[in-house]
């Protein structure tokens, strides 16, 4: 890479992966200005020369509200800066579970911001795991890089798991029918005999089960817990609670997104996980006084900025 060329902003949300990535790429982050007025309204400014250069604008959008005004901001700053190409790396997706119209008038939160973001200028996003794989579809002229974590998460477990998963000691399992897909991508890639179990739950409104039934066997096993997010935890920590009693020996939750709102660090101490495996795809520096001495977090920075290399060269992603 040319670093004459190539400049790179992070936006606040995630400082500490964007400069992970920017050490692997032996690149500086380019300074920025961030002010909040009286008012609450947001000043950005993108303190370097961006004439002519590919822009790469970094920033999750947990808390979406705030962080997701302030990567328009950033892309209308660097089209009037006169940028080549912007692409905008969002290891966060917010608003990825409204993806579709769940019932009369409402929206659909996650095209609505693929549409802002495309209208604004951006020539690509970067995004991971998204809730719902469907939304590259929302984009139509902004070109879509979606990565999965999924080679960082299994290179961690056959790293600690050697034994267990030569010994066939070890099932994935998918918390409810809709991580189905990922946990036997999981299985797949990992396991000999692509162990796997699925957790049917049901609910009675958002965030609330009111019953969960298991499919498969886990006696004996560790049994590994896959998932794209960890809001509230209440799904993870009750699915942990179920495979004990179905005989798990250990489970061990792998988690891409971790939001953690509300009490939910609370609940995975006191829940049934032996082992919670996160990216830092969100930035949890804030609480990471406060998190559980079970939970460990798998830095996805490589994975970003190899990507990010490869775009710069025209490599394959």
């Amino acid at each position: 890479m040319k670093k004459s060329e190539v400049k790179i902003f992070s936006l606040g949300a995630n400082d500490n992966l964007s400069r992970e990535i920017c050490k692997f790429l032996n690149i500086k982050l380019s300074p920025i200005v961030i002010n909040n007025f009286s008012d609450g309204e947001q000043y950005i400014k993108l303190d370097d020369n961006c004439r002519g250069k590919h822009v790469f604008l970094i920033q999750s959008t947990n808390q979406p509200d705030s962080n997701f005004i302030r990567l328009v901001l950033a892309i209308d700053a660097a089209r009037r800066a006169s940028a080549k190409e912007i692409t905008v790396v969002v290891p966060y997706y917010g608003y990825s579970r409204q993806e579709r119209k769940s019932e009369a008038r409402t929206p659909i939160s996650a095209r609505v911001f693929a549409n802002i973001i495309e209208s604004m200028g951006a020539d690509r996003i970067v995004t991971m795991d998204l809730h719902a794989p469907a939304i590259e579809g929302f984009f139509f002229k902004t070109k879509v890089d979606h990565l999965y974590s999924r080679p960082v998460f299994i290179q961690k477990l056959k790293k600690t798991l050697s034994k267990e998963i030569v010994n066939d000691e070890v099932v994935v399992v998918a918390p409810d029918t809709g991580a189905a897909n990922r946990a036997r991508s999981f299985s797949l890639r990992l396991l000999k005999h692509n162990d796997l179990a699925i957790i049917s739950k049901g609910r009675e409104k958002a965030n609330q089960i009111s019953s969960m039934e298991l499919v498969g066997d886990v006696s004996e096993k560790i049994a590994v817990l896959v998932d794209d997010m960890a809001d509230t935890c209440s799904t993870i920590a009750k699915a942990a609670g179920l495979l004990k009693q179905k005989g798990a020996k250990k489970v061990i939750a792998v988690v891409t997104h971790g939001i953690f709102s509300g009490d939910s660090i609370k609940k995975l101490e006191e829940s049934e996980i032996d082992r919670f495996y996160v990216t830092n795809s969100i930035e949890i520096g804030g609480i990471n006084n406060n998190l559980s001495k079970n939970i460990e977090i798998v830095s996805v920075a490589e994975l970003f900025a190899e990507c990010i290399k490869r775009i710069y060269t025209n490599g394959s992603v």
